[in-house]
């Protein structure tokens, strides 16, 4: 394996997606997501020019956290509420708010912390029961609520997609969730973040700003 060529095909195939959409391949962010993986292979990403990592267990990320590396971190997996101190005031971008409890929650300890973070509203795109998230029809309630919540700056959308076996099925729902996005987004909402390793080029062409790739620059993930 070798991470840096990974980042390279990785990133002409974000040019090649980008282009085909009429868009500029620098309007894109891509956050490593380095869940299971080891600080030598993030340090290798690093050096190969990424700054993006996102990480799914609060736990990992705190341990992360502490060797102090100078990349910005996302928190991408669901957050228990006794794990807020982890997360809150050291990610730059927490993408899975999911859940008004959840928000309650940061709103409460941001507030005692003095912290301001900004975030994402996770939206359950395929509308699973098993999967958490908004619903489509609950983003304007979360979005209200979202206002009442002054420690929170809410960046945008992280959007949670079904698992198929071809990603052209998941075209319509990044579609969908794009027109979401442009028709309830407000000032200061700038991130749909949609897409990862086996649909990122989709959902570039489908308006995604920020897209969460793994296994295509790290490989298979340690067990």
């Amino acid at each position: 394996m070798n991470i840096s060529d990974n980042l390279v095909k990785v990133l002409e195939t974000i040019e090649m997606a980008a282009s085909r959409s009429g868009r500029r391949s620098d309007a894109i962010r891509l956050v490593a997501v380095s869940k299971n993986m080891p600080l030598s292979d993030i340090e290798a990403a690093m050096c190969a020019g990424l700054l993006h990592f996102g990480e799914n267990r609060p736990q990992e990320l705190r341990d992360k956290l502490a060797a102090k590396l100078p990349v910005k971190w996302h928190m991408i997996g669901q957050l228990q509420i006794n794990k807020i101190k982890y997360v809150a005031g050291k990610v730059d971008l927490l993408q899975s708010v999911d859940r008004f409890p959840l928000m309650d929650a940061l709103q409460a300890y941001c507030l005692k912390h003095d912290i301001q973070q900004s975030v994402l509203l996770q939206v359950n795109l395929g509308e699973e029961s098993q999967k958490s998230g908004f619903m489509p029809n609950e983003v304007a309630a979360a979005i209200v609520k979202a206002s009442e919540c002054p420690n929170l700056k809410i960046r945008g959308f992280m959007a949670v997609a079904p698992i198929v076996l071809n990603p052209e099925a998941i075209r319509p729902l990044f579609r969908q969730m794009r027109n979401l996005f442009d028709s309830v987004a407000r000032e200061g909402m700038d991130t749909l973040s949609m897409g990862m390793t086996d649909d990122y080029p989709i959902a570039i062409e489908e308006g995604a700003t920020l897209i969460r790739v793994g296994r295509a620059l790290f490989g298979s993930r340690l067990s």
